[in-house]
């Protein structure tokens, strides 16, 4: 007779969440944030017994990505009818709110009003908000202190619900905090670049590469090589 392995309370907990998880299809805002509801009390918990990396490890999040869905959570107990008015129905949205100071979220509120728009008037609404900036700026703590360990990979996982272009801009302000003098005109290489990491980690995590057959492989491969290496040829110039 096989032995029934023992479920664990760390088991249960991975449970939970990847069930909560399925049901935020259903309503994006308020299952985002029972998320994060679900992951304060279990990063309190797992973090003390030094398994909160592990946890993140199983359920398939990064700690960027996972306090994104606190920091949610959180600002929600305070500030329901804002999110409401600013009807964040997607991460890219999320992200940009995140952003912005708390004076900003509650005029950004006004402005909008609960309208359902599609990103690019979200960000268009921001722009026209007083007192901001046009690009939005994210937390210190969400970009590295020094570009000598810039975690690329760990930035492009955490930009993966929002815009590459808004991402490598927010790049390029670190560098440029570290003193690399990088123009704006770096910005659409710093997104092909994060698109070609996002894809990379992609494929690595949920094995769809390995679905391809021989000819698909051989013709994706000689495109994407092309492209390189027109891209490696311009760069020589």
């Amino acid at each position: 007779m096989t032995k029934l392995a023992k479920v664990t309370e760390f088991d249960n907990d991975v449970t939970e969440y990847k069930l909560m998880e399925k049901e935020v299809a259903n309503d994006f805002l308020m299952g985002v944030i029972k998320l994060g509801e679900i992951l304060l009390r279990q990063r309190d918990k797992w973090k003390i017994q030094g398994k909160w990396l592990d946890y993140l490890e199983v359920i398939g999040k990064h700690v960027s990505g996972a306090n994104q869905f606190i920091r949610l959570y959180e600002y929600s107990r305070d500030n329901m009818k804002q999110l409401t008015d600013v009807n964040l129905s997607n991460w890219n949205k999320v992200n940009m709110f995140l952003a912005l100071p708390d004076e900003v979220k509650s005029s950004l509120g006004k402005e909008i009003k609960g309208e359902d728009l599609p990103t690019d008037k979200f960000r268009e609404k921001i722009s026209k908000v007083d007192d901001l900036p046009k690009t939005p700026m994210v937390d210190e703590c969400s970009l590295p202190a020094s570009t000598d360990s810039l975690d690329f990979k760990e930035l492009t996982i955490s930009a993966s619900m929002v815009d590459s272009f808004f991402m490598a801009k927010e790049l390029l302000k670190a560098f440029k905090k570290e003193g690399k003098t990088f123009s704006n005109n770096c910005a659409p290489i710093a997104a092909a670049y994060i698109d070609l990491v996002k894809i990379n980690n992609t494929f690595s995590k949920d094995g769809s590469l390995e679905k391809l057959d021989a000819l698909e492989k051989k013709f994706w491969k000689k495109l994407v090589r092309t492209q390189i290496d027109l891209l490696e040829k311009l760069l020589s110039k």
